[in-house]
């Protein structure tokens, strides 16, 4: 979620107007959505462990080509990819949470998930617009992408997880424990959408053209 409000400003340092701006965040929570509908049937035919690397590894390893160009149409591949691995990750989470905690616990599991996706979320979302201030945009992307690969280590202390036929009917659950997350990420992500509006351009311009010079060789 540190993108969120960092690619629609870079968006418009290269000339996109609000709509198009806008568009990269909805790219990647629709694509996001549409992975997430199908993760029920995949994971009840791969290992969590595979779904979890491959969400972590579509998220950070497309995300310096950001730092390529500010052209609209690579800005929407990129996030349409990255869609694909957030919407794997956060599904996959919320499964492992269905599968490895008693059933008793399932709530207060979910809850306590949501709560950890959502609350660094409320942190990310403000230090992306910082930090382009102090390192420019093309250091961001690198480090926006190179932390999720990293992350993709943690599958070497899971043990092999899949769906349990008997909780087939389960699968339904899966949106519920999104929810805290993805309510903690509609509100910013609306504003992120506005900040890519004409009544703000000049000032995000402003914002890019006094950043650091990695900013500008980002393109």
């Amino acid at each position: 979620m540190l993108l969120l409000p960092v690619v629609p400003l870079w968006a418009v340092t290269g000339g996109a107007g609000e709509i198009a701006a806008g568009a990269t965040n909805a790219v990647f929570m629709l694509v996001t959505v549409l992975t997430q509908l199908g993760m029920p049937w995949l994971l009840k035919r791969i290992d969590h462990r595979i779904a979890f690397a491959s969400g972590t590894m579509l998220i950070g390893l497309p995300t310096p080509l950001y730092a390529l160009s500010s052209d609209l149409w690579l800005l929407l591949g990129v996030s349409g990819l990255r869609g694909v691995g957030f919407g794997l990750l956060t599904v996959t989470g919320a499964a492992l949470v269905a599968e490895l905690v008693p059933a008793a616990q399932h709530g207060r599991a979910a809850g306590l998930y949501g709560l950890s996706v959502g609350l660094p979320n409320v942190l990310f979302l403000p230090a992306g617009v910082w930090l382009t201030q102090q390192i420019g945009f093309g250091p961001l992307f690198w480090i926006a992408g190179a932390l999720p690969v990293a992350a993709t280590a943690a599958v070497l202390g899971m043990s092999r997880v899949r769906a349990k036929p008997a909780q087939r009917s389960g699968a339904s659950a899966f949106p519920l424990a999104l929810l805290p997350s993805w309510i903690v990420m509609s509100i910013p992500a609306a504003g992120s959408r506005r900040a890519g509006g004409p009544s703000r351009a000049d000032g995000l311009r402003r914002i890019h053209d006094a950043g650091p010079v990695g900013s500008r060789t980002a393109r």
